[in-house]
């Protein structure tokens, strides 16, 4: 289910926005945040994920305002499991973007040329919720490698409160059982896909 009935606060009251939505738009460029989204979402009974498919570039996440957690990063989706009562619950999620002081340019993964200008803040792809695990395709190719029975990682990290080792090992036991491993590449056997 794509949420929808989101409103967008810069600081001066919320106004109604559709997600995707990016607030270049709507204030200056220069402006970091943070910005605060919110809807409400009807969580059904049982275990849930709440899926964002792209948020610039810090996101931290609320249910019934507490914080279920914090993610960085702009061109990776990511998740949080919740567990369902059948009830609606307020979600807000506060989004700072790079290229202001909290998260520079140059420190940051933020496009494809080290100094990327002008870039953008908000929830940029959608917000669903799903009732099975969302890991349902093969983790993207710039951050996993499989190589026989290995599955070869090029970042260390958290996402989603786990990290990427640990993910990737999760998700190798699933598939290739209990042989395979997990291990942190050179620059030299990932290839060009180590220089991030």
């Amino acid at each position: 289910m794509i949420l929808s009935g989101w409103t967008v606060d810069y600081g001066d009251g919320p106004l109604p926005c559709t997600v995707p939505h990016a607030w270049r738009q709507d204030v200056p460029v220069a402006w970091e945040g943070p910005a605060v989204y919110r809807c409400r979402v009807h969580i059904p009974h049982g275990k849930q994920c709440l899926v964002f498919h792209g948020v610039s570039y810090q996101a931290r996440v609320f249910l019934d305002d507490v914080e279920i957690g914090v993610h960085e990063g702009i061109w990776d989706a990511f998740w949080f499991e919740i567990a369902g009562d059948g009830l609606e619950h307020p979600l807000r999620v506060e989004v700072i973007k790079n290229g202001g002081e909290s998260f520079p340019v140059n420190s940051v993964a933020s496009g494809f040329i080290p100094f990327v200008f002008h870039t953008f803040g908000g929830i940029f792809k959608p917000v669903e919720l799903v009732t099975t695990e969302p890991l349902a395709r093969p983790p993207d190719k710039q951050k996993f490698r499989t190589d026989g029975t290995k599955l070869l990682t090029t970042r260390s990290g958290k996402i989603i409160g786990k990290s990427v080792k640990s993910q990737a090992e999760e998700w190798l036991a699933k598939r290739m059982g209990d042989g395979a491993s997990v291990e942190q590449p050179s620059e030299e056997t990932f290839g060009e896909q180590a220089a991030y």
